[in-house]
């Protein structure tokens, strides 16, 4: 079975992660190439490093830099921690829990977290499990461009350049795949997200800095998500507190004007193959995917007319985008009966 893996190559300033494939093991017989294979609906990324050591969770500390692929580029995947602590703040609702349970029926690879805006009331199941980010490491990068652009340090009508070690991770699948070619801020952010393109992503991180990103994750209190060292990983636990983040006025994080950005922005996804495909028509999901070839990952939050409330469903499988529909569906029915 072919694996693929990260592989530290530093250059020059920066240090850039290239994804390398390889036959058989997954720990030797490393070429320096870009990943060929293309995963299922995203591809992921591929942290770039700079000699920098960050601690983000109890899973380690970060040396590494990441960088990332048209939607999704993996880097290799963290091996999942079980965990069933409580999110800090969620008001369990037995009623969503049992039904989520019951759908469930224990299956070891599903990991969930619901909880509404309003009253903090829902559910989690195995919310501490750490997983492989696949994309939704981009949600990251772009919550510190838009700190960064509140606060001076960088412009949306900005101009960055594609590079050939960005271009190489394009897949095949990229709107920005020739070197050279000239990209706002602001359009590699729309294709970043709502595309899940990799050289966007990658160009954008490189911008604005793993380090900073970083920092940031830790700012609002996502304590379990590693970006570097040869890992990127999160649960869901810090994925629901990512979207809170986002809705919570008075929290640590940005400027609610920016929040409505952000929020509109992730609204435009065009990956809907997830939390959104079994929701009624015209149905609001600001929301990010994750695929590669042992994840399938959505994150967002659901406008419903009863409410609405945040959702994460993670699986560590490559074929979960139809148990993930499922369940947002169930959770939308038991919003709105």
């Amino acid at each position: 079975m072919k694996r693929c893996l990260p592989a530290l190559a530093l250059a020059a300033t920066i240090g850039v992660l290239l994804i390398a494939c390889e036959n058989g093991s997954d720990s030797e017989g490393f070429s320096l190439a870009p990943a060929t294979s293309t995963p299922e609906t995203e591809p992921t990324p591929t942290p770039t490093a700079t000699p920098t050591t960050v601690t983000t969770g109890p899973t380690g500390t970060e040396t590494t830099t990441p960088s990332a692929t048209a939607e999704e580029t993996p880097v290799a995947s963290a091996t999942p921690s079980e965990g069933t602590g409580a999110v800090p703040g969620l008001v369990v609702d037995e009623g969503l829990a049992a039904e989520l349970s019951a759908f469930l029926a224990d299956d070891p690879d599903v990991a969930v977290v619901v909880r509404r805006l309003d009253d903090a009331t829902g559910a989690a199941i195995t919310p501490d499990r750490s997983f492989y980010t696949a994309s939704l490491f981009k949600v990251f990068v772009m919550y510190e461009v838009y700190r960064q652009r509140d606060t001076g340090a960088l412009r949306l009508e900005e101009e960055l350049t594609v590079t050939q070690e960005w271009a190489d991770l394009a897949l095949g699948t990229s709107p920005y795949a020739t070197p050279g070619q000239q990209v706002t801020v602001s359009a590699a952010l729309e294709a970043m997200i709502t595309l899940s393109d990799n050289v966007t992503a990658n160009m954008l991180a490189d911008r604005v800095g793993w380090d900073s990103i970083r920092s940031s994750v830790v700012s609002i209190g996502l304590h379990s998500t590693v970006l570097g060292g040869g890992e990127l990983s999160t649960t869901p636990a810090d994925m629901s507190r990512f979207f809170q983040a986002l809705t919570c006025d008075n929290c640590p994080g940005l400027a609610p004007e920016t929040n409505a950005e952000i929020l509109d922005l992730l609204a435009r996804q065009q990956i809907r193959d997830r939390l959104p495909r079994d929701l009624p028509e015209g149905t609001r999901v600001a929301h990010k995917t994750g695929s590669w070839n042992d994840v399938t990952h959505d994150a967002g939050i659901v406008f419903s007319p009863a409410g609405s409330y945040i959702i994460v469903v993670m699986v560590a499988r490559g074929s979960g985008h139809g148990e993930i529909a499922e369940i947002s569906r169930l959770v939308y029915d038991y919003y709105n009966p």
